[in-house]
C-alpha cells in the first residue's frame, strides 16, 4: 500500500491530456481535495509549496490530486491551442469527478488559488461535484484578471506598448494570445450557478481583504461563506528558491475542511471518471512518461519524452533545472523544445533535483544559494546519466542543458563524466562556487548603478523605492565588503603557497581544456548584464576563451537584460540555437 503523501504521477484523459500528482491517504473519511494552480510566473513560484500543502493534506487523511491545466507545466498542449479556457474549466471539472469517483469520499473539495479560483467556479457552474472550495487570491472578473496580466505585461517590457498586440501578451515568460484573454475576460462570478450546499473559504492575502466582489457574488448564488486571513501569500510568490511553505494557512484551511466532515455529504453525485494512463501520447509519435531514480541523495523526478521513430545516432538530452524552477523550465521552454526535438527523433527528459519540483528533498534549503552547488546535486546527475545508458547501452552520448545553477551542474559534470557530447550552458552564474561570489559581485553592481547619472534621476523622480535598500543596506555593505577582502586574501594565499590549488580563472581554463580533451563540446550563451560573462569580458579570458576548439561563447539578445529569458524574442532565439546545437536547422538569424 502507497504511503500516505507519496505521489503518484498520471495522465488524465482530459484537455488533450492533463498531467496530475495523486497523494494518497489513509481512512476514508475526509474529503478528497483537488489543487488547482494559479497562471504563470505564480504557478512557477508556488509549485513546491503547493506540492508540501499536498503531501500534509494526505498526511491528514485528505486524499490529494495536484495537476497542470492543459498547455502548462507537463500537460498537454500550447498557448496557440483555441479554446484554451474551455479546456482549462473542463480538465478541473473532469480532474474533480475522477478523484471523486476513484476515492470513493463523501465529499470534495478544491483548493484554487489565484486564477484557479475563477475557474473552479466556472467549472462547478457546470456541474463539477464539489462540496468544498477553498478560494485564495481569486478574482471575482475575468475582465480584472486580463487587466492586471496586461499591465504585469507592461511592466516585464518598461512599459513599453506591445508591437504585435495580436500575439496577445507575454507575462513573465508565458504567452496568452488574443482568443484566450478573451474568454478569461467574459469569466464572472456573478453570472455563475452555484449549488446552495456549496461550502466556500475565502482567503486574504497576508492582510488585504478578498475581492468584496467575489464574497458578496457567492453569497447571493447562496453559498455558505466564510473569510479567514491567509497567512504567507507574498512569501509564497517570490523566486521559487525563496518560496516558503505557507504552514499557518495550510493549518487554517485543513480544520476548515474538518468541519466540512461533520456536515457529511447533502446530495449525491453522479461523477464519472476519466480514463487515466501512466504515458501521454502526443502527435507525430511523441510519448512522455514519468522517470524516478533513487539515488543517495533522495528519489529524483522527471519526464522523459520520446519519438515512435527515434533518430540514429542522436543523443539523448538531459535539461537540468533552472534554479528553483521545476523541471518544465523558464517560460515552460524545456517543455516546449522537449516536444519538438521528440517530433524529430531526438528523446529528452527534462529532471528534477532533490528538492526542487517534485523530487524528494528539502526545498527551502535554497534560500542560500549556495546550497544548488553542494557535490550531492552532481552526484545525482551523474547516477541518472549512468541508469539512461544502462538501459540503452548502444546509444549517443548524452546531451546537457541548464540555466543557473543547472549549466553550473551541467560543467561540473563534464569534468568527470567524458561520455558527455556536449554541454550547453545558459546564463551560468558560476562555473566554480565560491561562497562570497555573489556578495563581491552586489558590491560591484551597486558602486556601477552609484557612478549612473540614470540611477539618480530615477530616484529624484521617485521611480524607485527605497524602504527595502534602507531596511537591508547595513547587512548588504557589510557582506559586500567583506566579501573581495576574503577573496583577495586567498588569492594572496594561493601565489605565496600557504594555499594549495589553482586560482579561479586558472580553473575555468584549466577545466575547459580538460572537458574539450573529452571530445565533449562547450556552447555558453549569455544575455546581457550577465555577470560571469562581464568577468571573462574584464579579466581578458572572453578573448582567450572564444577561439578555442571546442568552445563557443555567445552573447544574445542584444540588450536585453533577463537572465530566465522572459521575452517571447529572446525565447524563440534561445529554441533557434539549441535546435541548431542539436542539429535541426540554422543558427543563423
Amino acid at each position: 500500500m502507497t504511503a500516505p503523501g507519496a505521489q503518484q504521477p498520471l495522465y488524465l484523459d482530459t484537455g488533450g491530456g492533463t498531467f496530475g500528482l495523486l497523494h494518497p491517504a489513509a481512512g476514508g473519511e475526509r474529503a478528497a481535495v483537488l489543487v488547482v494552480p494559479p497562471f504563470g510566473w505564480d504557478d512557477v513560484a508556488s509549485y513546491r509549496p503547493r506540492r508540501d500543502w499536498a503531501q500534509a493534506l494526505a498526511r491528514a487523511g485528505h486524499p490529494a490530486l495536484r495537476i497542470d491545466l492543459p498547455a502548462t507545466g507537463d500537460s498537454a498542449g500550447a498557448p496557440d491551442d483555441p479554446q484554451l479556457v474551455e479546456r482549462w474549466i473542463g480538465a478541473i471539472a473532469d480532474a474533480a469527478s475522477w478523484l471523486r469517483a476513484t476515492t470513493g469520499r463523501d465529499r470534495m473539495a478544491v483548493i484554487a488559488l489565484g486564477l484557479g479560483g475563477l475557474l473552479s467556479l466556472a467549472a462547478i457552474d457546470r456541474g463539477a461535484p464539489v462540496d468544498d472550495l477553498v478560494l485564495w487570491g481569486a478574482p471575482a472578473r475575468g475582465r480584472t484578471a486580463v487587466r492586471e496580466l496586461r499591465a504585469f505585461a507592461r511592466l516585464g517590457q518598461g512599459g513599453a506598448v506591445p508591437t504585435a498586440p495580436e500575439l496577445g501578451v507575454v507575462v513573465n515568460g508565458h504567452a496568452l494570445r488574443p482568443q484566450t484573454l478573451e474568454a478569461l475576460g467574459a469569466l464572472d462570478a456573478s453570472g455563475l450557478r452555484l449549488p446552495p450546499e456549496l461550502r466556500v473559504l475565502v482567503l486574504d492575502r497576508d492582510g488585504i481583504a478578498p475581492d468584496a466582489k467575489l464574497v458578496a457574488a457567492l453569497e447571493a448564488a447562496g453559498a455558505a461563506v466564510a473569510t479567514a486571513p491567509g497567512a504567507g501569500w507574498g512569501a509564497m510568490l517570490v523566486a521559487p528558491h525563496d518560496a516558503v511553505p505557507p504552514v499557518a494557512t495550510f493549518a487554517r484551511v485543513g480544520a476548515w475542511l474538518a468541519d466540512g466532515a461533520a456536515v457529511g455529504a447533502r446530495r449525491r453525485w453522479n461523477a464519472e471518471p476519466v480514463a487515466v494512463g501512466d504515458r501521454l501520447d502526443l502527435a507525430g509519435g511523441v510519448t512522455e512518461r514519468p522517470f524516478e531514480l533513487r539515488t543517495a541523495a533522495g528519489a529524483t523526478f522527471g519526464i522523459l519524452t520520446e519519438s515512435a521513430r527515434p533518430a540514429a545516432g542522436r543523443p539523448l538530452v538531459v535539461l537540468l533545472n533552472a534554479g528553483a524552477i521545476r523541471r518544465v523550465g523558464p517560460n515552460r521552454m524545456y517543455v516546449e523544445a522537449a516536444r519538438r526535438w521528440a517530433a524529430a527523433g531526438i528523446a529528452s527528459l527534462r529532471l528534477d533535483l532533490a528538492g526542487i519540483g517534485d523530487a524528494d528533498g528539502d526545498g527551502t534549503r535554497f534560500a542560500d544559494v549556495a546550497a544548488f552547488h553542494r557535490p550531492e546535486l552532481l552526484e545525482q546527475v551523474r547516477a541518472v546519466l549512468e541508469d539512461l545508458a544502462g538501459r540503452d547501452p548502444a546509444a549517443a552520448p548524452a546531451t546537457l542543458i541548464g540555466l543557473c545553477s543547472g549549466a553550473h551542474w551541467a560543467f561540473q559534470t563534464a569534468l568527470t563524466s567524458p561520455e558527455i557530447e556536449r554541454i550547453v550552458l545558459l546564463n551560468p552564474r558560476a562555473l566554480f562556487w565560491e561562497d562570497d561570489l555573489g556578495a563581491a559581485r552586489d558590491l560591484r553592481h551597486y558602486l556601477s548603478r552609484a557612478r549612473d547619472p540614470q540611477t539618480w534621476r530615477r530616484a529624484l523622480r521617485g521611480e524607485l523605492s527605497l524602504t527595502y535598500l534602507r531596511r537591508n543596506a547595513p547587512a548588504m555593505l557589510r557582506r559586500a565588503v567583506r566579501a573581495p577582502v576574503r577573496m583577495a586574501a586567498r588569492r594572496r594565499a594561493r601565489r605565496t603557497g600557504r594555499v594549495a590549488g589553482p586560482g579561479p580563472g586558472d580553473r575555468v581554463d584549466r577545466a575547459l581544456r580538460r572537458i574539450t580533451g573529452h571530445g565533449t563540446e562547450v556552447l555558453m550563451l549569455f544575455t546581457a548584464e550577465e555577470p560571469l560573462h562581464d568577468e571573462f569580458e574584464r579579466d581578458g579570458r572572453l578573448a582567450r576563451l572564444t577561439p578555442g576548439r571546442g568552445v563557443e561563447i555567445r552573447r544574445i539578445g542584444g540588450d536585453l537584460a533577463a537572465h530566465t529569458l522572459q521575452p517571447a524574442p529572446l525565447q524563440a532565439d534561445v529554441h533557434r540555437l539549441l535546435d541548431a546545437e542539436l542539429g535541426l536547422g540554422s543558427a543563423a538569424p
